[in-house]
């Protein structure tokens, strides 16, 4: 079967989708702080059904406050948040970010490159790897790792020591670029 440039369109999709879970929209009520969701009101959840629900209450809040942090921040000095051991942790890319962060109840992470450096390195992978599907075989999912400093790109098994070997590495913008081992291209089962 012939791959198509679906293919990479098909894996750059995934990496705007694995991108976007990190911000859905909230905002605050009248007289509220736009980024404050007072972390001490929420008790630490409980095993069982209702621990459960309490959980799922706070990721969604943990979520909505993400959110704020990144408008407050802006685009430019965001590079991406997730939750770990019930607390919100943000990656930004200045001090000023970070305090902003960190005054919202956010732990921050000062990294180098923002969401937006990291989109636009695995868009220059997705076109790379397009003008040279003969020896990438196509990509598998790519993942935005701001912590790290990193993107992270699954390549067809039989072919990650060759695709490491003949990539550009001057392609990402100074983005490091990993290939991992993955079960093959995007699309394909």
């Amino acid at each position: 079967m012939r791959r198509s440039a679906a293919t990479g369109a098909v894996a750059l999709v995934a990496v705007i989708l694995t991108a976007a879970v990190s911000g859905c929209g909230g905002s605050a009520a009248a007289g509220e702080s736009p980024l404050h969701l007072p972390a001490a009101d929420v008790p630490p959840a409980e095993s069982g059904e209702a621990g459960m629900e309490e959980s799922h209450e706070r990721s969604g809040e943990l979520t909505v406050l993400s959110s704020r942090i990144t408008e407050a921040v802006g685009v430019e000095d965001f590079g991406q948040s997730w939750i770990e051991d019930g607390a919100l942790h943000v990656a930004v890319t200045t001090e000023a970010a970070a305090a902003t962060a960190t005054e919202a109840g956010a732990i921050a992470h000062v990294v180098r490159f923002s969401e937006a450096d990291l989109m636009e390195a695995a868009r220059s992978v997705v076109a790379w790897t397009a003008a040279h599907r003969t020896a990438t075989g196509g990509l598998g999912r790519i993942t935005l790792d701001a912590l790290g400093e990193r993107i992270v790109v699954g390549v067809d098994p039989g072919r990650r020591d060759q695709v490491a070997t003949a990539f550009d590495a001057t392609v990402a913008g100074g983005v490091e670029v990993v290939f991992e081992a993955t079960g093959g291209p995007a699309g394909t089962r």
